[in-house]
């Protein structure tokens, strides 16, 4: 029997704060089940009933089937321990095995490859540390372990548990650093059809938590996902690489919305062998993809291309169709085994000011991007006036110089730094020439003879913190002004429209979004799942595709007749998410620094010409450099469930 203990985050060379001061560890909600877990920074015992030796042994298991024997440490000494620790679990063990582990431990410390070899010794140290007792016991065959409830295993790094998609990116990046391209496609599609999308639009969250930048920068991970996604629309091209074809033997599957969450279930369903329709209500494919990012930042004939993946594994594509209004979608609840909802965010929502239906000029940012992206670069005005801080607003300004507007102008409400757009965009932006009106907020659009001359707004300053914990904008009172402009552009924010669900008893919130399970997203009528914008609001592509591969795999559980809910995969998640909270500092000593490879990019005054992309891609010498800069940091957490009594 175990005493409750833990070793997470407690080593000297880290800091001693909070929880981890005090050697314990709180069990995250949906973690309930769990009794133990070992991982990369230690051990962490929660129950008493949990078996210390058992554990190492299935965690070590796990350490093999997790390796990539490049180096003798984990090809070989991994195994001698895992030999070693199987004794221990068969009540074969010796004191002099006991001896074996400590010598084991001391000769690999420190000189594997990875880190997974690197940190699989640590928990493995602390077990026999903490509880050298039980592991006595074992040798001497007065204990032996009693009835366990499973385990679950999670294989991840800082940068993949950070997607919202999950991809495997030490994994993909591994590869390409090693020339083996193709098979970095095939590893980054195994969680996301998109990397040549994705590669080019993705904030990269993945490279907020990189552990190269303890060193000097963060791997550009984005950009070898452009690489790769690049490299595969080649390829295809060529006839290099033939299309894929699966056996579609399942059911008849109905996917509404043909944007990233749609595409990503439709693609994962029709590689688990499932008939799959997709319906899309624009002409063209891609969804938020096309209609809210210019082609400066996502060219259409890269959406095409990948969408042909998907149509390759004999996906049918019906654009031009509006569930809702041409099709009910009761009418394809009978007729199709499961619905997927994938409807995006494309309505937007109103300032709310004097004056905003009253001319002519004034267009919410999303209709003008989907106009935009659907083939109209008329110009029009002269003078634009964007309201709002967040991508679509830089967006919007930005596509209005490419339509030829001579003065751009964005309002926003707080100052630069309060802006939610990603930083490097609102750099781009000021390079092309926008102007930024900070700290001033819309009070009226001004008019004449029905069309916008002009919009009213009033200073602001920062005051209290509001619910979001950002300071409120609060109106400085006399201080309007006046800024002339024919075309104001709200962006101020966006939703789905839902319509569709009417009388289909699909619960929704009061933000017009649909309640799902976060991880199996099934909503409350059984056989529809939904996911991307029409559950989340406006959010990442992304976390679309993740939430749109969530529920493939759900739905392949639901379509074969069995249990729909992951309980494991949830679980392991959330552990893994309160572990890296938890976690103590990374030793990055001893790595060489090697600054990251450039982004060649037009120049701001050759941008602003027309919609050609800015970022010029990485080619072959450079992608392999960069790739090179990985370390490859695995983190291994392997968690004990209690026993079913």
């Amino acid at each position: 029997m175990a005493k409750k203990q833990s070793s997470w985050g407690l080593k000297p060379e880290k800091p001693a704060t909070g929880a981890k001061a005090t050697g314990t560890f709180e069990l995250p909600e949906g973690c309930e089940d769990v009794t133990a877990f070992m991982g990369w920074d230690g051990i962490v015992v929660a129950d008493e009933e949990a078996c210390v030796v058992d554990m190492a042994r299935r965690y070590f298991a796990d350490v093999q089937d997790g390796s990539c024997v490049k180096c003798v440490p984990c090809r070989v000494g991994t195994r001698v321990i895992l030999e070693i620790l199987n004794k221990f679990d068969e009540g074969h063990a010796t004191k002099a095995d006991l001896a074996k582990l400590r010598e084991a431990i001391a000769e690999m410390s420190g000189i594997s490859l990875c880190g997974l070899g690197i940190t699989a010794l640590r928990p493995l140290a602390d077990a026999l540390d903490d509880f050298s007792e039980e592991f006595e016991a074992h040798a001497n065959g007065k204990a032996a372990c009693g009835p366990s409830g499973g385990y679950g295993e999670s294989l991840t790094a800082p940068c993949q548990n950070k997607c919202p998609a999950a991809v495997r990116i030490p994994d993909f990046i591994g590869l390409v650093a090693d020339g083996k391209v193709d098979e970095a496609v095939d590893v980054f599609k195994s969680t996301n059809p998109f990397p040549a999308v994705i590669g080019r639009v993705c904030p990269h969250p993945c490279q907020d938590v990189c552990t190269r930048s303890d060193i000097e920068q963060s791997v550009c991970i984005m950009y070898l996902h452009r690489f790769i996604g690049d490299h595969a629309i080649e390829m295809r091209r060529r006839g290099i690489v033939p299309p894929e074809a699966i056996a579609a033997d399942g059911e008849k599957v109905a996917i509404v919305g043909a944007g990233p969450a749609g595409l990503t279930c439709a693609y994962y369903l029709a590689k688990f062998g499932h008939n799959v329709t997709v319906f899309e209500a624009m002409p063209a494919v891609g969804g938020m993809l096309r209609a809210g990012i210019p082609e400066y930042r996502l060219p259409n004939t890269v959406i095409d291309q990948e969408v042909d993946f998907i149509r390759d594994l004999g996906v049918e594509i019906q654009c031009n169709v509006e569930i809702g209004k041409d099709i009910p979608l009761e009418k394809l609840r009978k007729e199709y085994k499961a619905v997927f909802v994938g409807v995006g965010a494309h309505v937007g929502k109103k300032m709310g000011v004097e004056g905003e239906e009253d001319y002519e000029g004034v267009e919410d940012a999303v209709a003008y991007l989907r106009r935009v992206g659907l083939g109209d670069r008329t110009k029009p005005g002269d003078r634009v006036c964007v309201i709002g801080g967040g991508n679509t607003a830089i967006d919007a300004a930005r596509t209005s110089l490419r339509r030829g507007c001579s003065e751009v102008s964005i309002v926003y409400r707080r100052g630069r730094d309060q802006m939610p757009a990603n930083i490097w965009e609102i750099e781009e932006a000021e390079e092309e020439k926008v102007n930024f009106h900070l700290l001033a907020n819309p009070t009226k659009i001004l008019g004449s003879n029905g069309k916008v001359t002009g919009m009213e707004c009033i200073k602001m300053e920062l005051g209290e913190p509001d619910e979001s914990g950002r300071r409120r904008p609060v109106p400085v009172e006399g201080s309007e002004f006046v800024i002339d402009c024919d075309v104001v552009i709200p962006a101020v924010s966006q939703a789905p429209d839902l319509g569709l669900l009417e009388g289909s008893g699909v619960e929704t919130t009061r933000w017009d979004t649909i309640v799902t399970d976060p991880w199996t997203m099934t909503t409350d009528v059984e056989g529809v799942f939904a996911g991307g914008d029409a559950v989340l609001g406006p959010m990442t592509v992304v976390a679309a595709v993740g939430q749109g591969r969530r529920a493939a795999i759900a739905m392949n559980r639901y379509l074969r007749g069995e249990k729909v809910e992951d309980e494991t995969g949830a679980m392991m998640k959330a552990l893994v998410d309160a572990a890296f909270a938890a976690d103590g500092t990374v030793d990055v000593t001893g790595y060489t620094p090697q600054v990251a490879q450039k982004m060649e990019m037009l120049e701001p005054e050759e941008r602003v010409r027309d919609f050609i992309q800015i970022e010029q891609g990485y080619d072959y010498p450079t992608s392999l450099a960069e790739a090179d800069r990985c370390i490859r940091c695995y983190r291994l957490l392997t968690a004990a469930r209690k026993a079913v009594k």
